[in-house]
C-alpha cells in the first residue's frame, strides 16, 4: 500500500545517507527495517554489502541467502553470497557461483575468480595464465585491486 511505500522508501534514504556518511553501522538497523516493510532485496543485499566489508562473512551469507529467498537469480546476491562462502572457508562454492555470474563481465566478479585460479583454491587448478586475464577484464572494467596486480606483474 502507499503508507508501506512511503515508509519504505524513507527509510531507505535515511539508510543511504548514512551510508555515504560512513556510517554502516547506523545503516545497518534501517536496511533491516526497510526489509521488514516491503518484501524486496535491495535493503537485504546492502546488509550483506555492510557484513561483507566488516569481515562478518556468516552474517552477510545468511541475509545474502535472505535476499536471494526474495529474488534466486539476484546477481548482486549472488556475488555477496559468493563472497561471504569464500570468508567462511567454503572457496568451491564461492567458486561455483562466480563461475555462474563470470559472463556477465563484473569485475569484482573477474577479480575473485582471478584469484582463486592464481591460489588455486575452491577446487581450481593454480592457473596463472587464466588469473591474469580474469585480472583483465577486470582492470578493463575499473577494478582497482586488478590493476595493482597486473602493474606488479604477478
Amino acid at each position: 500500500d502507499r503508507v508501506a511505500s512511503v515508509t519504505y522508501a524513507a527509510t531507505m534514504a535515511l539508510a543511504d545517507d548514512h551510508m555515504r556518511l560512513k556510517q554502516p553501522d547506523q545503516a545497518l538497523p534501517l536496511y533491516l527495517a526497510a526489509s521488514k516493510i516491503c518484501r524486496l532485496n535491495f535493503p537485504l543485499i546492502n546488509m550483506a554489502r555492510i557484513y561483507g566489508e566488516q569481515k562478518r562473512f556468516a552474517e552477510a551469507l545468511e541475509v545474502s541467502e535472505a535476499a536471494l529467498a526474495v529474488a534466486p537469480e539476484g546477481s548482486q546476491a549472488l556475488r555477496w553470497k559468493a563472497y561471504a562462502l569464500g570468508g567462511v572457508g567454503r572457496h568451491a562454492e564461492a567458486v561455483a557461483i562466480l563461475q555462474r555470474l563470470a559472463s556477465e563481465g563484473s569485475p569484482d566478479v573477474a577479480y575473485a575468480l582471478g584469484e582463486y585460479y592464481a591460489r588455486g583454491e575452491g577446487g581450481l587448478q593454480r592457473n596463472m595464465t587464466e588469473a591474469r586475464r580474469l585480472f583483465g577484464i577486470a582492470a578493463r572494467g575499473g577494478d582497482e585491486r586488478a590493476i595493482k596486480r597486473l602493474a606488479a606483474g604477478n
